[in-house]
């Protein structure tokens, strides 16, 4: 019998490959819509014509049509990295795909775009949440065009892709890694030096309390954030009460620098309406970003967070010396190197952090200095019974810092 090529097929890779025969259009059989599936990306249809042993025998021969369709994936890998197929060439015009990814239940994904090119407000990649019940309809995040977006993370196990292409017009497409992370508690105590904070959520309150040893500040780096809606705080002492130092939300594009606490305890506490993930970083140093110190060790020593290697961004450092009424302070100066125009150095007369309390139109904290750039200021007397020295470093470039030495004498030596 011989074999005569009808077409052959090829379509780009998306694991499965489906090939439609449609009914026979003249004599012989009837296929009335067969259906095969392949792993295979090329297909080669072969017509075997059965009887037609005549020469002027003749049939209409049958038509038949080729649809590629990504199916659904299934992943339980802890780390993977793919691309749309046909990547890094071009995607195809009038397609849609869709894939998702499962993994362990106490387990969330995390998305990283190692490149995107679609085109612009025609061509769509959407990302959906998966809730426990099956479905795959709430839109965690909707991309096109060729910015590169930013990390996306799911809120549970399971998360949907949707590719989305129109007729008009192909680009390159995107590739992308993921990767899985074991899930943290909503919430806990901790008293180790260092450690990290990580956890999805929806719709729940969780609070994190942090203490380490009395001599060292905590300092926060903000490694993966997603939250789609609500926030989270963190206060510079035990309780929500105390001043709050920094609020994230939204995704790694809104996040601060460094997150430095002027004491030995922090409290973060996540918004009952937040929903989605984020993973925190913190370690302790020496160096304090501020606190309160008094005349009992004379001379005393006040230095930048992380002197003289450099400070950190983002900070927002407050030290208050304090003493009796019948002392005046004496600060010296010996070291100062700031951005200049952009980090600051600030001197008040007062406590100012409880002058921040008080009415606007009463305020009896003063003032007295402001430092920036690299020259080292003169000494200084202070005559008020509490001193408070302010660091403030915004979120682009650091430097060595500050050291300042303090000591108390009593009025008229």
């Amino acid at each position: 019998m011989d074999e005569k090529y009808f077409g052959q097929y090829q379509c780009f890779k998306c694991l499965r490959t489906w090939f439609s025969a449609h009914s026979w259009l003249g004599f012989g059989q009837k296929c009335r819509k067969c259906h095969i599936s392949t792993d295979a990306h090329k297909l080669r249809l072969l017509e075997r014509p059965q009887g037609m042993d005549k020469k002027n025998d003749k049939r209409k021969g049958h038509e038949s049509s080729l649809c590629s369709r990504c199916r659904k994936l299934g992943y339980n890998c802890s780390k993977t990295r793919w691309g749309y197929p046909g990547y890094p060439n071009h995607y195809y015009e009038n397609i849609q795909c869709v894939w998702t990814i499962s993994v362990a239940r106490n387990r969330n994904i995390f998305l990283s775009f190692d490149d995107f090119e679609t085109e612009i407000n025609s061509d769509f990649l959407e990302v959906f949440d998966c809730p426990t019940d099956g479905s795959c309809d709430q839109l965690n995040a909707n991309f096109t065009g060729n910015t590169i977006p930013a990390n996306v993370s799911s809120v549970n196990s399971r998360l949907s892709l949707k590719f989305t292409s129109d007729h008009n017009g192909i680009r390159k497409g995107f590739k992308i890694s993921y990767k899985t992370k074991q899930l943290g508690d909503c919430g806990g105590n901790h008293t180790k030096p260092n450690g990290e904070i990580t956890v999805k959520t929806m719709n729940s309150e969780c609070v994190w309390s942090i203490t380490v040893a009395n001599n060292r500040s905590i300092v926060f780096t903000v490694k993966e954030l997603y939250l789609s809606r609500g926030f989270l705080t963190v206060y510079d002492g035990n309780s929500d009460k105390s001043t709050s130092i920094a609020q994230l939300r939204g995704n790694l594009s809104n996040k601060p620098g460094h997150i430095v606490s002027s004491g030995n305890q922090v409290l973060l506490k996540l918004d009952q309406t937040a929903v989605g993930s984020f993973l925190l970083s913190y370690e302790t140093v020496q160096h304090g970003c501020g606190g309160i110190l008094n005349d009992n060790i004379i001379p005393s020593y006040i230095y930048s967070p992380g002197y003289p290697d450099h400070y950190y961004e983002g900070m927002n450092c407050v030290w208050n010396i304090q003493t009796s009424y019948v002392k005046n302070i004496f600060l010296m100066f010996n070291d100062l190197q700031l951005e200049d125009n952009h980090d600051f150095l600030l001197v008040y007369e007062g406590n100012v952090k409880q002058c921040e309390q008080l009415p606007s139109n009463f305020n009896p904290c003063k003032l007295v200095a402001n430092y920036t750039g690299d020259t080292i200021p003169a000494n200084m007397l202070i005559t008020d019974k509490e001193v408070s020295i302010r660091l403030i470093t915004d979120h682009n470039n650091v430097k060595r810092g500050f050291n300042i030495t303090f000591e108390t004498e009593d009025m008229g030596e």
